[in-house]
């Protein structure tokens, strides 16, 4: 069990996953800025499992092969950079 601070935590949804994983997405540079931002801050970052469901077959889908493989690769290889998951029955009122 992960116990961490809420105040630490970002929620990361489907659309900022893609933007960084993709260069010719429009809110690349955007979602690049605002990872680095909050990586300097301290922040952990978190999604849910249905986030990572849309963000893989997306990127399965749209991407090549070997650059969905990486990117998915990244979310358990590197703890620094691994998401949290978040079921529904752990969601807490705050």
């Amino acid at each position: 069990m992960i116990i961490m601070s809420m105040a630490k935590l970002v929620f990361v949804d489907t659309w900022a996953w893609l933007a960084l994983a993709n260069r010719n997405d429009s809110n690349h540079k955007r979602a690049v800025k605002e990872y680095k931002e909050i990586r300097r801050e301290g922040y952990r970052l978190v999604t849910s499992d249905y986030v990572l469901d849309e963000v893989i077959t997306a990127l399965f889908r749209n991407v090549v092969f070997a650059t969905a493989s990486s990117i998915c690769r990244s979310f358990t290889l590197h703890n620094k950079k691994r998401p949290v998951s978040i079921r529904e029955n752990s969601r807490r009122k705050i």
